[in-house]
């Protein structure tokens, strides 16, 4: 009987000993780029003074500049996280760094 609880034991910590990872997922930390093209706000209008057509299609220009380059920084964190769960995908900084 104790030759088959020490054959459980050796089989059960094999079996533990065989874990790579707890499961958790590990996601990339967000570029210092990426958190300043999301943290830039269209301001509000001037105080005090009155609003006309042009300060309003300067603001909706600006409104416009903003969607874009936030739709850009969208999709460059959506990739990174995508290419987070596939190594193959990932570019090595060393590497990228050497050829600039």
């Amino acid at each position: 009987m104790l030759s088959l609880i020490k054959i459980l034991f050796v089989l059960t910590a094999l079996t533990l000993t065989g874990c790579k990872d707890s499961g958790k997922i590990e996601l990339p930390n967000v570029p210092a780029d990426v958190r300043v093209c999301f943290d830039k706000m269209v301001g509000p209008f001037p105080a005090g003074r009155a609003i006309d057509q042009v300060m309003v299609f300067d603001k909706l220009g600006e409104f416009l500049r903003s969607d874009r380059v936030k739709s850009a920084c969208g999709k460059r964190l959506i990739a990174i996280i995508d290419a987070s769960h596939d190594p193959r995908l990932l570019k090595l900084k060393d590497k990228k760094k050497g050829a600039q």
